[in-house]
Parts: structure tokens; sequence; C-alpha cells
């Protein structure tokens, strides 16, 4: 449970730093709560020197006796935010790496051989520890700009999925909706800006839908970008737990 009273920006920082944000491995005690305090929180202290929020601010996560949804509710200056957290990771790659954690933990890990183009395979228990048990990566590699051009095929369809759960009527809706999404794709080399770019003319019309969410935020390596109908801008992640 996240509760945050801040007046300024360092107090802000100083209250996000003190929130355990550890999230364990797949396999292990992990579970949405601790990813979306882990994303949620790493969001905030990234915003609380920019002028995307002001203080003073409040943080709690959203009552689940009324819904829970939005995971978040931030009230910064007098306006209220619903802040949505989610998740963007391949489910075949998740189940991989939760084996790899369980029962390989010295494995050689090939992440190629899951991505956008080879979502639809169902891959086995068995053929997942015989991946994992490979001594040679075998995988196909990615080439040229195919990582952005999946990781923004991933970041649409998570986009899409949301706007579906807004537009439920036990999804409340404040003076600004947001989503907060944390990638977790398997594509190490990614070129966030480039990618965006490749992104944004796929969710223009998004914008325009009733209920839309005001901002995605999405973070990515050590940056978050927030895109609005306006335009994207990076910003660099406040990591206050790197220590």
């Amino acid at each position: 449970m996240v509760t945050i009273h801040a007046s300024s920006a360092d107090e802000l920082c100083s209250q996000l730093e003190q929130i355990d944000i550890s999230v364990p491995s797949r396999g292990g005690a992990r579970n949405n709560e601790r990813v979306e305090t882990w994303t949620v929180c790493r969001l905030m202290a990234s915003l609380a020197d920019t002028v995307f929020i002001d203080q003073p601010i409040a943080l709690t996560s959203h009552n689940e006796q009324e819904g829970g949804r939005p995971d978040f509710l931030a009230i910064s200056d007098g306006t209220i935010i619903g802040i949505e957290v989610t998740e963007c990771i391949d489910e075949q790659f998740a189940r991989y790496m939760k084996l790899a954690n369980d029962e390989f933990p010295n494995a050689i890990l090939d992440p190629s051989h899951f991505g956008w183009t080879s979502r639809t395979r169902k891959w086995t228990e068995n053929e997942l520890r015989e991946l994992l048990c490979q001594e040679k990566l075998t995988g196909p590699g990615w080439v040229g700009d195919q990582p952005e051009r999946e990781w923004t095929e991933y970041i649409n369809y998570r986009i899409d999925n949301k706007l579906q759960i807004l537009a439920k009527c036990g999804f409340k809706k404040f003076d600004s909706n947001w989503l907060a999404i944390y990638d977790n794709l398997p594509y190490g080399d990614l070129d966030v800006e480039l990618a965006v770019s490749y992104l944004r003319p796929k969710i223009e019309h998004i914008w325009s839908v009733d209920p839309a969410f005001d901002a995605i935020f999405v973070e990515s390596r050590n940056q978050i970008v927030r895109i609005t109908a306006d335009g994207s801008e990076i910003i660099p992640l406040n990591n206050l737990w790197k220590n």
C-alpha cells in the first residue's frame, strides 16, 4: 500500500525513497501489487522535479473496496489523477524467465526466440527446458530496426487492452487519467526514441476516443517516455533506489 503526502519535490522523493519497491524474480513472491508499486514510485520520482506534476501532491493506492481501478490516485495541487499501471512482457518469455529462475539460474539466456513475430508459438515446458539447457545461442537474433518495430506492436497492443478496460463502467475517471507501462520486453539493445517515432502514428486515434488516457508513460531502460496527443518527450529515470 502506497500513501504519500508531500509539499515539495524533495519531500516527495524523500518519502518515495523509504518505500520498498523490490520485485522478486519470476517464480518467487512476485505479484502485480509489487510490480505496480515499483512502476508508480519510479514514475513519480522521475516526475517530481518536472512541470508534469505540481506540489503539494498526494499519492495513494486505489481502495480495492471501491473496485481498485485505476491502480493509484494522485492529487497534484488539487487536480485528481487516476494512474493505471501495467507491465508489458511477452507471455512465453515470462514463462521462460520463470523457469530459468526456478530451475536454471546459470542458463545462457536466448531472448530472440521470443518476440512479436513469434508470439503465437506456444512453448511446452519441456521445450523451454531444452532451450535453457543449450550451451550456445540458437535464436535468430534481431536485424536492423526489428526490435523497435516489434516493441511498437507490443506497446500498442497493451495500450489497446487498457483502453478497453478504461471503457468499462467499473473504471473510475478523474480530472486526468494516466497509463504507466513498465517495459519488460526481451529487446536489450533498443533505440527508444526511434521506437516511439514508430509508435506515435499507430496510436493517433486513441486521443479522440471516449474515454481516453490523457498521458501514457513507458519506463524503458533508464528513461521514461511521456506520450500525449501533443507529442512525446523522454524523461531521465530518477532511480532513488539504486544503492
